[in-house]
């Protein structure tokens, strides 16, 4: 139980500390006051991700959303960063 809630917090910090560093338009997200709605969207990001890759075979041009500049796979970054550490 003590393994589940160190590793639950770890991930709540990663995240918190990941979306605190999002600015859009000069503004800086409250990662802890996001930080429930941010965790439950890493579950959709890894299908979301998986879901552009798949769309991309055979064309590997890389694609960027247009409201973060950011493309797919660096959104997925997190996902992976905050469950490997």
């Amino acid at each position: 139980m003590v393994r589940s809630i160190l590793y639950c917090s770890h991930l709540a910090t990663c995240v918190f500390q990941y979306d605190s560093d999002e600015t859009l338009e000069g503004l800086n997200v409250n990662g802890e006051f996001t930080l429930g709605e941010n965790i439950g969207d890493l579950g959709g990001s890894s299908i979301v991700f998986k879901t552009y890759q798949f769309s991309l075979e055979g064309n590997r041009r890389r694609r960027t959303l247009s409201t973060t500049r950011r493309t797919c796979k660096n959104l997925i970054i997190r996902y992976i960063k905050c469950h490997t550490n």
